[in-house]
């Protein structure tokens, strides 16, 4: 039977690949507590969660946009334009567009048509339902009603294409505000809204060129400065910004001439010529209508008078009417909990004051997305205390998914039964449908991504043991040809911050069969911890040689009275404050330990070495089970620690000792080491996101499929430094995964070459030849010149047999080895017809103007010494 990726599967092979890599780069000598170490890691929770599966329900359409648009107020045309605006792809020409039931109330409630002394809604449908439409659909409406009003607008100013600046919208005469507010926890969840703003607000503007509507993102990416440039003022950051946006300009531009994108992937990129404001000095000068940013960035603009025109301008048009009406959408609106909550409760209140509303003004309305709110008073007391406003205002809607009739349990015997005789991919859709019923939650009322073991009892009402039904299961659902419920599956992994072990070598929390001569320490630990609960001495972090595998301990000082310290897996102080990597950690916060193995001493031990001005030696110690330790003790020593002296600060010196104490491998000090860093074999158990994912992107395609619309994959991070140390990861490792490539054909290909082929068409026409023949020819050439005459004479007619020997001779050689600036020239071209740079995991520029023949780039030449 074919196999088919599930989320078991997936998650398994995943874990396979991290084990794999986790072992060979974080290398134990001692065997039994690497085996220690694999169990733990293993361990649920401690870098994969049991991954989980959510149902993804349809929700049917129930409503036409057009009739809920009447309904609510809006003429027929305002709610035309703006349903062809969202769903013109989605629809054939004269069929009514509907809207699914959510939609329709999140539209009728914001109108304050919908169910009475309700104006805020709350939408809470599952996954892929149609909750960000159920946000812009009443935005929009009330946009695109507004414009019937305004007169047509004059053209944009692109100052961008001068060298000062001066507002975009100077030639506009409706006044300028921020009519509706969208905001997402984090940068990363914007970009998708984005692209949907992008596509309605120019496919308004082609029905209604009256209706010039302006959106902006307003983040800490945003570009410009938070000052306004004078208008004659030609400065380096306008100078920036303006070739920011000339770039923006001209790629769109370059995409639209084209003529081979379409509609809806434009939308991926920013015009910054009509509808998308992108510098922060034209929205401050004229508010986009929608504006779309983050708690963060709210907190930082009402605390500066720079943007104090924006909220200005805002709180002047709503003054203007009582019908204009500020919109606040919140995303997400589940992950405000707690104390980071109630900070943003707060913001939201000052956002409201600064805006002159009350929490219940009339010319408020609140449209919020959360996957979890729940309908009780346990959520509208919730909604209440978050944004301020009367609970009795809102109306918290789940929409009316499709109803799903399975019913559970079903025979895990019959299951199996059928998936051994390869039947039970008949029953895909019923499965599917089996596994969505088994999410449903009595409780809520609604359907939740649920754990495997619980899928499995409610499914199978009885224990299945290693999963094997559900795998059976799982494996129908993937292969059949009919769809009842789609499923999504959510695997979670985390970095690893560090692995921490017990100081006590005897701890009895250890098995006596892990016991091994190159054991130092006891039982391991994936947190930090104070004591081992087993034997109760003091947990420490673990410390290995990447060379040899070695262990050593480290911990955080906290120092006594008389001079001595005691040594903690934790800081006295902050957490966060604490450099991650140990070799950035210096020894006035850190101390490190190395346990004896029985009398033996650190290489080098008894002379001391220099580092940047600084005395290093090695110093006999005693670490207490306590976590107390003596430095140079009469008796009693159990290990070694470092010890710095010098004209300096010791305490700002590195913690981390530079050479390895077993091996004596050591790395090469730089002018970091007096500021507490230290190149050193030895480190910490810790895993970085960029490590990580480049782990998961590489083992991804090995378990989703051959083809790439099989395995492709986003990865998206809201840390800047995060992003790009990912971003350089991947590349660097893709990169080499096709060096690999290119390098196995280049050997592959001249094993099958015809060697004296190429000689003799080198003597009748060079011309002929490929770039890496042409470089095998030469490099035969200057290594066996005879073989050139052997050459010119066989195709003449007149070869000798010692000339025939010579060229039997050659291409036997050809097919056994391959001279390396062969092999070279091959990889190069390769790579380069694929457009990647040989030197570096870059790609080729865009300007590019190299003719064949001619260098690739100067420095090609390092990626192959």
């Amino acid at each position: 039977m074919n196999h088919y990726p599930n989320p078991i599967s997936v998650s398994n092979d995943l874990k396979e690949a991290f084990s794999r890599y986790f072992s060979t780069n974080y290398r134990l000598r001692s065997t039994g507590l690497a085996a220690d170490r694999d169990e733990l890691l293993a361990a649920p929770g401690q870098v994969f969660q049991e991954p989980l599966v959510e149902p993804v329900i349809p929700y049917p359409t129930t409503d036409y946009l057009v009739d809920i648009a009447t309904a609510a107020g809006y003429s027929e045309s305002v709610g035309g334009t703006v349903g062809d605006a969202f769903f013109r792809q989605y629809v054939r020409p004269g069929e009514r567009l509907g809207v699914r039931r959510h939609q329709a109330t999140s539209i009728l409630t914001n109108r304050g048509a919908g169910e009475a002394g309700k104006r805020n809604v709350v939408v809470t449908s599952g996954t892929g339902s149609g909750k960000t439409e159920a946000i812009l659909l009443p935005i929009l409406l009330r946009l695109v009603e507004e414009s019937e009003g305004w007169s047509r607008p004059g053209p944009v100013n692109r100052w961008w294409t001068g060298d000062t600046f001066s507002p975009m919208r100077k030639n506009e005469k409706r006044k300028a505000a921020v009519r509706a507010m969208i905001l997402y926890p984090t940068n990363a969840l914007v970009e998708d809204q984005l692209t949907r703003l992008r596509l309605a607000f120019r496919r308004i503007s082609e029905m209604r060129p009256e209706a010039r509507l302006w959106f902006g993102r307003y983040t800490g990416a945003t570009p410009g400065t938070n000052k306004l440039p004078a208008p004659s003022l030609k400065s380096g950051a306008v100078s920036r910004v303006i070739q920011e946006l000339r770039e923006m300009a001209e790629e769109y531009e370059s995409l639209v001439s084209a003529g081979t994108v379409e509609e809806a992937d434009l939308s991926l990129f920013t015009d910054p010529t009509i509808h998308e404001m992108v510098t922060r000095w034209d929205m401050v000068q004229d508010p986009p209508d929608v504006m779309v940013s983050n708690f963060a960035m709210i907190n930082a603009i009402l605390m500066r008078d720079f943007e104090a025109p924006l909220f200005r301008q805002t709180r002047e048009w709503l003054a203007q009417s009582p019908d204009h009406v500020f919109t606040l959408a919140v995303d997400e609106l589940h992950s405000y909990r707690g104390s980071a909550g109630s900070e943003v409760a707060l913001l939201l209140r000052r956002l409201m004051s600064r805006l002159g509303l009350e929490p219940d003004s009339p010319q408020l309305r609140i449209i919020a997305a959360s996957a979890s709110l729940t309908q009780d008073d346990e959520g509208l007391n919730f909604l209440e205390e978050f944004f301020g406003s009367s609970k009795n205002s809102f109306l918290v809607t789940a929409g009316q998914p499709s109803a799903i009739t399975s019913s559970l349990p079903i025979s895990r015997d019959q299951v199996l039964s059928e998936h051994a005789a390869g039947t039970l991919v008949k029953r895909s859709a019923e499965l599917s449908e089996a596994i969505a019923v088994a999410c449903f939650e009595e409780e809520e009322g609604r359907y939740r991504a649920q754990f495997l073991k619980t899928i499995s009892q409610r499914l199978f009402g009885s224990a299945d043991p290693e999963g094997e039904a559900l795998q059976a299961v799982f494996q129908a659902v993937a292969l059949g040809q009919q769809v009842g419920v789609p499923l999504r599956g959510h695997i979670f992994a985390r970095v690893l911050s560090g692995l921490w072990a017990c100081s006590n070598a005897h701890c009895c929390g250890v098995t006596a069969k892990r016991r091994d001569k190159h054991r130092n320490v006891g039982k391991l630990f994936g947190q930090p911890a104070s004591v081992c609960d087993d034997c109760g001495s003091r947990v420490l972090e673990l410390i290995l040689c990447g060379e040899c595998g070695d262990t050593s301990l480290g911990g955080y000082v906290l120092p006594f009275s008389d001079g001595t310290e005691s040594l903690s897996a934790t800081p006295a102080g902050i957490l966060s404050d604490a450099p991650g990597l140990v070799t950035r950690r210096n020894r006035g916060m850190y101390r490190w330990f190395w346990p004896s193995h029985g009398d033996q001493p650190p290489v080098g031990a008894g002379s001391k070495w220099s580092s940047h001005s600084f005395d290093v030696a090695w110093v006999r110690a005693r670490l207490e089970t306590s976590g107390r330790i003596e430095v140079g003790p009469p008796d009693g020593a159990n290990g070694w620690v470092l010890q710095i002296s010098g004209k300096g600060d010791a305490d700002a010196t590195p913690a981390i000792p530079g050479r390895c104490p077993q091996c004596g491998q050591q790395g090469r000090q730089t002018a970091e080491f007096i500021q507490g860093q230290v190149a050193s074999p030895l480190q910490g158990h810790a895993t970085s996101p960029a490590q990580t994912t480049s782990i998961y992107l590489r083992q991804l395609p090995r378990s989703l499929g051959e083809r790439p619309e099989d395995y492709r994959t986003i990865v998206f991070t809201d840390n800047r430094d995060s992003a790009a140390r990912t971003a350089a990861s991947l590349a660097t490792r893709q990169y080499s995964d096709i060096l690999v490539q290119m390098l196995r054909r280049g050997l592959s290909d001249a094993a099958d070459t015809d060697v004296v082929d190429i000689l003799r068409r080198f003597t009748s026409d060079p011309s002929t030849l490929k770039p890496a023949e042409l470089a095998q020819a030469q490099h035969i050439l200057q290594t066996n010149p005879e073989a050139l005459t052997a050459t010119v004479r066989a195709t003449a007619g007149v070869a000798t047999p010692a000339d025939y020997q010579i060229l039997s001779d050659l291409n036997s050689a050809g097919s056994e080895s391959i001279a390396w600036n062969d092999l070279r020239v091959r990889i190069e071209t390769q790579m380069i017809d694929l457009g990647i740079s040989p030197g570096a995991p870059r790609p080729l520029p865009r300007s590019s103007t190299r003719s064949p023949g001619t260098p690739f780039m100067p420095r090609r030449n390092r990626a192959f010494g």
